[in-house]
Formats: structure tokens, C-alpha cells, sequence
């Protein structure tokens, strides 16, 4: 498990992450009034209500959304290749309203390979990212293919890239390498 987060962190800062230029890194040397968004795609007019509320920055979670594959973005989380290329689009979509409207995002998924989210899942934990290496590698390409298309745009200040992990109900931890 450590290995797997030591590996995405050490990814993202060594993919040219555009989080850590000086103008994305200076949006969070101050407190920042935030709120989460899941389950639906945001509309111009929730973007333009959150900023009239005071939000500058919203932690997203697209997974809910229509999806060209089984899992958005991923395409499928039992065996993860690229990115599926109509939901990225819907993304960068969404990220261009929130730029639009001077809002911030740090962007999430709740589903990585080898890990569906259990809402997604029949309700069962999938718990294979914490049993098999080879999901590591996958995830970590997944986390490098987002990152490297977002880097340059202005909405993305960040990424929540391992969404409540919970290791510990894969029981009996076992890595293949």
C-alpha cells in the first residue's frame, strides 16, 4: 500500500504537474471557502450559483456521469489501457465553465483500476488495488495520462488522487512483486 502511494505521489510530481508552477501553487497559500460536487454533471448555472455563494474552489467527483465505457474516464476499471477520449472531453467541458466563472477544481475519482467504486460495484468492496501490483502500475498511468492533458489548464489546482483508500478490508494483504 505504501509503495502504491509513494508511487503516485512521486508520479505526479515528476509528470511536469502544472499543480506545482508557481501561479496554480500560489492559490493555496490562503484559506479557501470549498464544496464537494458528485453524482451529476454541473450546470453553467450551478457554477455561476456556487460563485455567487462564495466558493473558489470545488473538489469534483465525475464518476456518476454518462459514460461512454464502463467506468468514466477509465474506460474499464478491470484492465485499464487509455483514456476514453468523449468522457475526457465532458471533463474538460465542465473545467471550462468553472474557469469561466473563476472557480478553482481538485480533481477525483472515487474508481481506479483494480478499485471500482462500490456504488458502482453491486455494493461489494473491490478490493483487488490492494491485492495485485499489476493495478498499481495501471493506476498510476491513468493518474499520468489525466494529469499530463490538465496540466495547462487553468481551472485544475489539484488532484485527490486515492479517494478514501481502505486497505484494510482487503483482509490479507498480498503484493506480486
Amino acid at each position: 500500500m505504501r509503495k502504491l502511494l509513494v508511487a503516485l505521489m512521486l508520479l505526479l510530481v515528476f509528470a511536469g504537474i502544472s499543480i506545482c508552477k508557481e501561479s496554480k501553487i500560489s492559490f493555496w497559500k490562503k484559506q479557501r471557502r470549498g464544496a464537494n460536487y458528485h453524482n451529476s454533471v454541473p450546470t453553467k448555472d450551478w457554477w455561476l450559483a456556487a460563485k455567487e455563494a462564495g466558493i473558489n474552489v470545488v473538489r469534483l467527483f465525475p464518476n456518476n456521469w454518462d459514460k461512454q465505457q464502463r467506468d468514466f474516464l477509465l474506460g474499464n476499471a478491470d484492465s485499464y489501457e487509455k483514456l476514453n477520449e468523449q468522457d475526457f472531453l465532458k471533463l474538460k467541458e465542465v473545467l471550462d465553465q468553472a474557469q469561466a466563472v473563476g472557480i478553482k477544481v481538485v480533481l477525483t475519482t472515487v474508481s481506479l483500476p483494480g478499485s471500482r467504486w462500490l456504488q458502482q460495484n453491486d455494493d461489494k468492496d473491490d478490493v483487488r488495488l490492494w491485492r495485485d501490483v499489476s493495478f498499481h502500475d495501471q493506476a498510476a498511468s491513468f493518474w499520468r495520462d489525466l494529469a499530463s492533458r490538465l496540466k495547462e489548464h487553468p481551472a485544475v489546482v489539484g488532484y485527490n488522487i486515492l479517494n478514501e483508500p481502505h486497505p484494510e478490508r482487503a483482509k490479507v494483504v498480498r503484493f506480486n512483486d
